[in-house]
């Protein structure tokens, strides 16, 4: 008799309830904001800079391939070359993504990079135009190059 009214309560308890579960559904949405990340690292650079007498009759001096560097970026880049010497009077720059560009001995150039997918490897020439004044030596590297996001 107990376990006729124990199935008779189960019975009753499973007719009252609901018969089947109500299904919940949510939406989500997620926002990501990348920010700009640019980094410049140098892989190779001369160190000095040898004029000779030959250089100073011909009124130039070529250095190829003197700053080889490692450019990592996700958004457009602003590459700026600054740099000054008595000796120079301008140089040329070559090696870029772009048309050659040169700058005054006192001045500095900045160059827009497009984004790079993962990263470029440059590696820059210079051809200095020698001011009357330069003299045969060797002589610090005048050059310097920073990157900023832009």
């Amino acid at each position: 008799m107990m376990k006729i009214e124990a199935l008779l309560v189960l019975a009753l308890a499973l007719a009252c309830s609901t018969p089947h579960a109500q299904a919940a559904s949510a939406q989500v949405r997620v926002a990501a904001t990348v920010l700009p990340r640019v980094s410049l690292d140098a892989v190779r650079q001369v160190p000095t800079i040898t004029i000779t007498e030959g250089d100073l009759q011909q009124g130039f001096v070529e250095v190829p391939a003197a700053t080889q560097f490692e450019l990592r970026s996700n958004t457009t880049s602003q590459l700026e070359v600054s740099g000054s010497a008595e000796w120079f009077r301008a140089v040329t720059v070559s090696g870029l993504p772009v048309p050659a560009m040169e700058l005054a001995r006192a001045a500095s150039a900045v160059v827009i990079l497009p984004a790079f997918i993962a990263r470029f490897a440059g590696s820059l020439s210079f051809r200095f135009r020698l001011a009357p004044n330069a003299r045969p030596g060797t002589y610090p590297w005048p050059l310097s190059l920073t990157v900023t996001p832009g």
